[in-house]
């Protein structure tokens, strides 16, 4: 459940505050539970530059991984890819992980950080 209050934070903010994005994997009910977590998202802002947005992120101590394989090179964008994402469409997309200790106030900064990135560099 807490996972679950945290991306419906995130995805509230992110529409409080004007900014475009598409979970990459939506959750479907039918969808065994097994083969999908609300702990790590995939989230693609449209005409965000992820590397950027990620460096710009962690000057604010905000933490997030950019969309590419974790077991691979930066830009090996297979797994986006079989989300019929584009290697441009991939190239913004970041990966926010909760853990136990996430909290809203740390969404409410993710989001703030995400909209300042927005307003000086998109």
């Amino acid at each position: 459940v807490h996972y679950g209050e945290l991306l419906d934070y995130l995805i509230d903010g992110l529409i409080e505050k004007s900014i475009d994005f598409q979970l990459v994997s939506e959750y479907e009910e039918n969808e065994p539970s097994n083969k999908f977590t609300l702990a790590i998202n995939a989230i693609r802002l449209p005409e965000f530059n992820a590397d950027a947005l990620q460096q710009y992120l962690a000057s604010k101590q905000i933490y997030v991984s950019i969309g590419g394989s974790a077991c691979t090179e930066k830009h090996d964008y297979r797994v986006l890819n079989a989300y019929e994402l584009s290697n441009d469409e991939a190239s913004e997309v970041i990966r926010v992980s909760f853990g136990e200790d996430s909290s809203i106030e740390d969404v409410k900064a993710l989001v703030d950080g995400i909209k300042e990135f927005k307003e000086k560099f998109v």
